[in-house]
């Protein structure tokens, strides 16, 4: 019952958090037009790579290190505080050194402005989620989670509904969002230094330093990878393709976060059992049936009615965008592959192999790299689409790789065998709609005839798949 709660109380957290803040930086789309969002969402790019650095895998270690040995946890905690504020800084300060390296001139002050305050903010945040997630109080990191969100998006739009007409210039945009996230970031310091000590012994900082390595790469790697379009689009493209992408793209990366929100309540129990394998293969059963027919749920519903929902995101001029449409019906796609993967991710970094998520990840957008460069060199929005779908589709297969031949090939085999189903009937609906398309019977019937019936066929296989796990 504790781990449902939990899961309950994770997924309510998460879920809340990240969709209210996802869907409000995607609605911002409609009031600041497709060229300033492009601005936004780039920024946003920046700063999830910059607050990576400034975590630098402290906030897993942690969690791992107190879930598996019996630690003085409040030195720990001070370890980590003080360890976070020094990786603030450096991070902040090369990503400020180096950012016109990287960043056009037109956009630079946008892009400091959001990011810098943004890390601060983000970091601190992670420090409070990780010592409420390690001492398993899923609900108090759930409550916090989603008070934090709600401070940054009212925050950001009492500033932007303050600033009026200048609403839509992008560097008030990023300001306003970037020291939103900074003022919920000194919340949480706050309510963290009545668990702190007033000093700390170096053993504790120095079991954090040997730990974070495979965790630091990993998620670096995870944070880096799908931001790698919109740094080639912004570097090459038009700023209407990289707004168009951005839109296109971040949508299925924001319902993700739910299937995601799930796993993230899996992974402590993870860690934990892991010396008992009846019940680590239960609960990656449990964790794979769960998300993957989530995210193909998700997938299906952006895809079929993605027709209508772009016009009421964006207003009728923006969701005329040549490609938007074929580009957010393809991209969607990744939903579901994300959340396959999700799974065999989790089996390499519960089982020792934290360090292979960082070679997966590497091994896929090594390979996407060249092929970023010439769709953004063209300006071609949908060859930018596929190019994310194929290279989402690359990395499930390494994933399943990995996991049959470092962790057990038992336990992969049947991972697969759980997904197959899934993938089959997300493939003839894919196939069923096209087909729908090139007849002409396209309508709005038909489209919600065909959704309706994989939604019932995708709902009996994860009930089968959950009564058998559960048996």
């Amino acid at each position: 019952m504790k781990l449902i709660r939990d899961a309950l109380w994770t997924f309510f957290g998460n879920s809340f958090a990240r969709l209210t803040s996802g869907l409000f930086t995607i609605a911002l789309a409609r009031f600041v037009g497709l060229e300033t969002y492009g601005v936004f969402v780039l920024a946003l790019a920046f700063s999830a790579i910059v607050a990576q650095f400034a975590d630098f895998g402290v906030q897993q270690t942690y969690i791992k290190l107190v879930n598996e040995s019996n630690l003085a946890v409040d030195g720990l905690k001070t370890a980590s505080f003080w360890l976070r504020l020094l990786l603030i800084v450096i991070a902040c300060v090369g990503f400020a050194a180096m950012a016109p390296l990287f960043v056009k001139g037109i956009y630079l002050h946008a892009v400091l402005l959001l990011v810098i305050p943004y890390a601060f903010g983000m970091s601190m945040f992670n420090l409070r989620q990780a010592v409420l997630m390690a001492a398993h109080d899923m609900r108090s990191a759930a409550i916090h989670r989603v008070m934090n969100t709600v401070m940054i998006v009212g925050l950001t739009l009492l500033v932007l509904y303050a600033m009026g007409p200048q609403r839509d210039n992008p560097v008030v945009v990023n300001a306003a969002y970037g020291f939103s996230a900074f003022l919920a970031g000194i919340v949480a310091v706050v309510k963290l230094m009545a668990h702190l000590r007033q000093s700390f012994d170096f053993s504790q900082m120095r079991r954090l330093l040997n730990g974070i390595g495979g965790f630091f790469w990993t998620g670096m790697l995870y944070v880096v990878a799908p931001q790698v379009p919109l740094l080639m689009l912004q570097a090459f493209a038009s700023p209407l393709t990289l707004g168009a992408f951005a839109i296109a793209y971040r949508l299925p990366l924001v319902l993700y976060m739910v299937p995601m929100s799930i796993a993230q309540s899996f992974y402590p129990k993870l860690i934990a059992s892991n010396r008992d394998p009846l019940t680590y293969r239960r609960l990656i059963s449990i964790e794979l049936a769960s998300i993957t027919a989530l995210g193909s749920l998700m997938s299906l519903v952006l895809d079929f009615f993605s027709p209508w929902l772009l016009p009421l995101l964006l207003g009728a001029k923006s969701a005329a965008t040549p490609g938007l449409h074929e580009a957010l019906q393809l991209i969607a796609w990744i939903l579901a592959l994300q959340s396959m993967s999700l799974p065999f991710a989790h089996v390499l970094m519960t089982s020792g192999f934290q360090g292979l998520r960082a070679v997966v990840q590497g091994g896929a957008l090594f390979v996407a790299v060249v092929p970023y460069y010439f769709a953004s060199q063209l300006d071609d929005l949908m060859l930018m689409a596929n190019i994310v779908v194929l290279v989402e589709g690359l990395a499930l297969l390494i994933y399943i790789v990995m996991v049959a031949r470092f962790v057990n090939a038992s336990l992969a085999r049947m991972m697969i065998l759980r997904i197959a189903p899934y993938a089959m009937v997300l493939l003839a609906g894919k196939a069923s709609q096209l087909k729908l398309v090139e007849l002409g019977r396209s309508e709005v019937l038909s489209q919600l005839g065909l959704l309706l019936a994989m939604v019932l066929t995708l709902g009996l296989i994860a009930n089968r798949q959950f009564k058998k796990t559960t048996s």
